[in-house]
């Protein structure tokens, strides 16, 4: 075992303190002298020809008018009247009509789910729009 060791340790010992060849460097002549890289530059290649005419504009309807409007208070628009939701629901259909449509089961699954009977005539108006479409 003592002998692997040693044999071991020795080429170890060998192989680190070998010493390292010295680099030649080429003679370069006079007729092999490395000649250097030319840079290209880089030239982008022409934009396309366009065929595009521009048209002209007539400018007779201008108005300075228009354009610069006076600093008057305009009067605002007029407001339309809210209708409420049920209001606007109960004008297109009716809880009997709704309940006559789908039917009372669905009525009250439609009206638990949406949480109100106004919500629930809202469905079955759409659903009536769909039907006549």
């Amino acid at each position: 075992m003592k002998v692997i060791v040693t044999i071991l340790l020795t080429l170890f010992i060998a192989g680190c303190s070998t010493s390292q060849p010295e680099k030649r460097t080429p003679e370069v002549t006079e007729t092999e002298k490395p000649q250097a890289q030319s840079t290209q530059k880089y030239t982008p290649p022409a934009p396309p020809k366009s065929s595009f005419k521009p048209k002209e504009v007539k400018t007779n309807n201008y108005t300075s008018e228009y354009m610069y409007p006076s600093n008057k208070i305009q009067p605002s628009p007029v407001k339309k009247e809210e209708k409420t939701e049920q209001d606007s629901v109960s004008d297109s259909m009716t809880k009997e009509e709704c309940i006559a449509m789908i039917g009372e089961e669905k009525f009250a699954k439609y009206t638990e789910m949406f949480s109100g009977e106004a919500a629930a005539i809202k469905r079955c108006t759409l659903l009536k729009a769909m039907q006549n479409h």
